[in-house]
């Protein structure tokens, strides 16, 4: 889960930043750059800033911070491991605690979410694994994406057989009924395998 940087962090970090004396240079990536740069205009103060796109361009943004006289930069973990080792000062851009509870707060939602779609699945599963009549869901090529046992028995199909054959390879009929359940108007949306298909044995 992404912890985002949030607009308190961005003006937490100004707020730091304009109690420096010496030199800044902020390099980062659009969604950051752009944040922290509105934030300072509002609060008057100036920050000099190199948007990069890739990972790839920091080397040469830190070299043009430091061409320009820039002697602390601020960054992602990565510029700031790669600006120390040039020998400039980093500061970290970091998520405050609102951020980080905001992040667990989506974790939370999204297992909630997952759970309650097994749950669903689970269920209607189950049910159409004991049905009687014979419940397919087939791609418009033949090829089976659930079966349940009643389907497979009809069928001839061993509950083991994974093979992904097409229903065109097993049942005659298939081209015919696809082709008429693909037109337009067509009421044939729903085949039921109440008895076995002619043919199979």
């Amino acid at each position: 889960m992404e912890i985002k940087i949030s607009g308190f962090d961005i003006l937490r970090l100004i707020t730091l930043l304009k109690e420096y004396k010496t030199k800044i240079e902020m390099i980062g990536f659009p969604n950051i750059i752009e944040a922290a740069a509105a934030v300072s205009r509002l609060l008057d103060v100036h920050i000099p800033y190199t948007v990069i796109y890739e990972q790839d361009e920091v080397h040469e943004a830190l070299e043009n911070a430091k061409r320009k006289g820039a002697l602390v930069i601020v960054g992602g973990s990565n510029t700031i491991r790669l600006a120390k080792e040039q020998g400039l000062q980093g500061i970290l851009i970091t998520s405050g605690r609102e951020s980080v509870l905001e992040a667990f707060e989506h974790a939370r939602n999204m297992h909630r979410a997952v759970v309650r779609h097994k749950e669903a699945r689970q269920l209607l599963s189950s049910l159409a694994d004991g049905a009687e009549t014979g419940l397919g869901v087939v791609q418009p090529d033949g090829r089976s994406r659930y079966a349940n046992p009643s389907f497979r028995r009809m069928l001839n199909i061993p509950a083991d057989d994974d093979s992904g054959r097409s229903l065109a390879e097993i049942l005659p009929q298939w081209t015919e009924l696809a082709g008429r359940a693909g037109k337009p108007g067509s009421r044939l949306r729903r085949w039921s395998c109440r008895t076995r298909p002619t043919g199979i044995k």
